[in-house]
């Protein structure tokens, strides 16, 4: 069995190649354990893998048991996500005022991931040249922007407001396409 790694290589070129293709069948590399190692190795350098949601579900109890858990759970169509756990840190800003932050399980954390690197895959080389090359210059979307109101407002990486009329960053193309 091929690594799902050169798969989803293989699927980014296929897209690359034919924008107009439609691809079928992504589901079932949700059931491949080897993509869920690279997603744990990818959530596991990041600080946030230790951090607890509504249970006590972090990166320490990762093992091939819990990815057989979760592919049984997606294969059988029960997987649920849990609900996110709510807490409150300071704005950037305003270190009076408050923003609410949704911390997820780790496992949800895991399947998020899976996903990312499935839909990259697919929609990363459909992305405009023009929009890659805003994004590697340092175009990124604020995060004060609502999904309704996507392209009213960028910000370059060091604050500064840019034009409204520049091509959208990584994250604005993907949420388009989907």
């Amino acid at each position: 069995m091929k690594p799902t790694t050169e798969i989803l290589a293989r699927i980014s070129q296929n897209s690359l190649a034919n924008k107009e293709e439609v691809f079928t069948k992504l589901y079932r590399y949700l059931l491949r354990p080897d993509i869920y190692f690279v997603a744990y190795k990818n959530l596991y350098a990041n600080n946030g893998a230790a951090t607890k949601g509504v249970n006590e579900d972090t990166a320490d109890g990762f093992s091939e048991a819990k990815i057989d858990s979760i592919i049984k759970a997606l294969a059988d169509e029960t997987y649920q996500p849990m609900p996110v756990r709510r807490t409150y840190i300071q704005k950037k800003n305003n270190r009076k005022k408050l923003r609410p932050l949704g911390i997820p399980t780790f496992t949800d954390k895991l399947v998020q991931e899976v996903l990312r690197m499935i839909l990259e895959a697919v929609y990363e080389p459909k992305i405009a040249p023009q929009c890659r090359n805003q994004q590697s210059a340092g175009l990124l979307v604020s995060p004060r922007e609502s999904p309704r109101g996507m392209g009213k407002r960028a910000e370059r990486a060091g604050g500064r407001d840019a034009p409204a009329t520049q091509p959208y960053g990584k994250r604005k193309a993907l949420f388009l396409l989907l």
